[in-house]
């Protein structure tokens, strides 16, 4: 299907309404505490782009959900490096490897959209 911007700029002005509500932040002996409840309903909203990619013919990705993308995956990576607890470096792994893979998806879908635009002779 032809690409649909505002169906596209909806689902990208939900996943950073909620990314703003998300609440991440380390514990002193426990890990760290994420609010699981609203990262589900990021991570859903983010899977629900991934769904919009594979439906549309569409290869362009808001500025914002990239900036969300890559202030959660840092904050993640801090974590990881800087923290001597083994169960929060775990936690945080699993919260980033999650991250990369939702955005993995959304590479390989926008680059398979291009192709499928731009076919070569």
């Amino acid at each position: 299907m032809e690409k649909d911007e505002v169906k596209r700029t909806e689902i990208e002005n939900g996943i950073v309404a909620i990314a703003s509500d998300v609440q991440i932040r380390e514990k002193s002996k426990d890990g760290i505490y994420v609010d699981l409840d609203r990262l589900d309903d990021f991570l859903e909203e983010c899977q629900n782009l991934v769904e919009y990619f594979r439906e549309y013919a569409d290869t362009t990705i808001g500025v914002e959900v990239v900036r969300v993308y890559s202030d959660f995956t840092r904050y993640f990576r801090r974590l990881i490096s800087d923290t001597e607890d083994n169960e929060t470096k775990q936690e945080a792994q699993l919260w980033l490897d999650e991250l990369e893979n939702w955005m993995d998806e959304i590479i390989t879908e926008t680059a398979r959209n291009w192709q499928n635009l731009n076919p070569r002779d």
